[in-house]
């Protein structure tokens, strides 16, 4: 398995702190953005809807003027008794402004056949508009109303009619009038058609049947929305009695803001869209900027904060460099930067304090073992430690001068190594009792006539895991020693010596000592 690569904590409080800078930034940037965005969105919102309420009340108008345009005409002809279709034709002809509001004028009587038209006589008697609803509408309500879109059975233009009754001295209607519409003409929206919404944005007609009054695409005028069989939602609601803003896509895939606003003097319902990428394109473009000022401001940021660390966390990386160099140093040598005022300061004094405390303490040691060595190395015996393995830790002049050895040899020799033959062949059976904790004692012979003992010696502390096995062996030096002494010095020594006779013209050695030592 690889192993990921290792960092300072230096490296890593750096990149933990630029990494917080950043993620602050753009945390902070998001949900700005999202907030300023959302905002300026509602703000589109309530100006579309603004605009088309004004526009809708802008259509409200121009009906009313045409309905009392209408209403003064019809006034007029009632004062003047005309009963002749003869004189109802010139009346209408001497009208001829009436254009500048509606495409045609014109009379029917009470069976709805045309007896007097502002666009030329010719088409009286050829037209019946009986069956028409808002004819029907007029004569039940004698009222004027506004009608559906139908389409003209003489030239086929999509229309809408304006009627007005005329009202004979009964009360009775005497005659029609009806004033038509194109829908495909701009004389009724006039500079409202021209409206836009953006550079695509446009504005819609539809009334709540669903069916299409006024489109930019004429060729929708008289279909129903659905007419494609695609739906639209948001026009869906509008149709149902919905007034305000929505989002949707359209027929064309675009998706975009609609607003929608219905006429108080007709069904109709006046709708706008706005195609998103259109009404969001400066909140984009504010968003791109935005998102630049936030990384170039965190790349700064950053950047600050990453030499900031640095600077701050440079005198804790000297002070490491100077832990690693004094821990193979022989002799302490204090940092010759003089420490800060603060937490890494103090770091730094007591790094100092420890290390002469350890320094004083090595010395300390060191002339103990050099008291140590000197006086075994003045003493008549070989003084030797050996750990569990049975190698040297220590040993006296006479012990490495027993074979030939130096002090370079200690840690490396054993105790076989540094023992003649025939004394570690003496010591084996003895030397495994010493490891497992028993306290042994042996003697025995080797030449130049010497004897050796083993026991334990306690020494250091029990929780330490190192064992240590310690020779000591003595020699007398007294060769060929009376009887008498020797007896005494079986009385002095009492059951811990044990002696034999040696060969003939040998000397009587003293005990030979050996001590393990064993650390827990």
């Amino acid at each position: 398995m690889m192993r990921l690569p290792t960092f300072s904590l230096r490296t890593r409080l750096t990149a933990g702190v630029v990494a917080i800078v950043f993620l602050t930034t753009f945390g902070v940037t998001t949900a700005a953005l999202y907030f300023v965005k959302r905002n300026m969105q509602a703000a589109i919102a309530s100006e579309q809807l603004e605009r088309i309420s004004a526009i809708a009340d802008a259509v409200d108008q121009k009906f009313l003027s045409r309905r009392t345009l209408l209403k003064t005409f019809g006034d007029a002809v009632e004062s003047h008794d005309l009963t002749s279709p003869d004189g109802l034709q010139d009346l209408v002809m001497r009208h001829e402004s009436l254009k500048e509001a509606f495409d045609n004028v014109a009379f029917v009587d009470t069976d709805g056949k045309l007896v007097a038209n502002l666009n030329g006589a010719h088409q009286i008697g050829r037209v019946n508009v009986k069956d028409r609803e808002y004819f029907q509408r007029t004569m039940a309500a004698k009222a004027g109303v506004i009608s559906a879109p139908y389409r003209n059975r003489l030239n086929g233009l999509a229309q809408i009619a304006m009627t007005e009754p005329v009202l004979d001295r009964q009360g009775n209607v005497a005659y029609v009038i009806s004033a038509s519409i194109n829908l495909k003409e701009q004389n009724f929206l006039g500079e409202l058609a021209n409206v836009k919404f953006g550079k695509t944005g446009y504005m819609f007609i539809t009334n709540t049947d669903g069916i299409v009054i006024d489109h930019p695409d004429k060729s929708r005028l008289l279909q129903h929305v659905e007419a494609n069989g695609v739906r639209n939602a948001a026009t869906a609601r509008a149709i149902a009695g919905y007034e305000g803003t929505a989002e949707a896509v359209n027929r064309n895939g675009v998706r975009g803001l609609y607003a929608f606003k219905p006429i108080r003097q007709t069904n109709w319902v006046l709708g706008a869209i706005y195609p998103r990428d259109e009404a969001f394109a400066r909140i984009e473009q504010i968003e791109r900027f935005a998102w630049a000022g936030a990384l170039l401001l965190a790349l700064l940021t950053g950047a600050l904060a990453f030499v900031t660390t640095r600077t701050q966390l440079a005198p804790l990386s000297r002070l490491r460099e100077h832990m690693q160099v004094s821990g193979a140093a022989a002799v302490y040598a204090p940092m010759k930067e003089a420490p800060s005022t603060d937490e890494v300061g103090d770091l730094s004094r007591t790094f100092d304090s420890l290390m002469q405390e350890r320094q004083a303490s090595q010395e300390r040691v060191q002339a103990s073992e050099r008291f140590l060595r000197d006086v075994t190395d003045n003493l008549p015996a070989v003084v030797a430690y050996f750990d569990s393995e049975q190698r040297c830790l220590f040993a006296n002049k006479a012990g490495l001068g027993m074979r030939g050895r130096s002090r370079a040899d200690i840690g490396r020799m054993t105790m076989q190594e540094s023992l003649p033959d025939a004394v570690y062949r003496q010591l084996v059976p003895h030397i495994d009792k010493v490891l497992a904790g028993t306290p042994t004692r042996a003697e025995g012979t080797y030449d130049r006539k010497r004897q050796g003992r083993l026991l334990r010696v306690p020494s250091g502390t029990r929780h330490s895991r190192r064992r240590r096995v310690g020779r000591l062996l003595r020699d007398d030096l007294r060769h060929h020693a009376p009887e008498g002494g020797r007896a005494r010095a079986r009385g002095r020594r009492g059951p811990r010596a044990h002696h034999h006779r040696q060969p003939s013209g040998a000397g009587l050695s003293r005990g030979c000592v050996a001590a393990l030592h064993l650390r827990e």
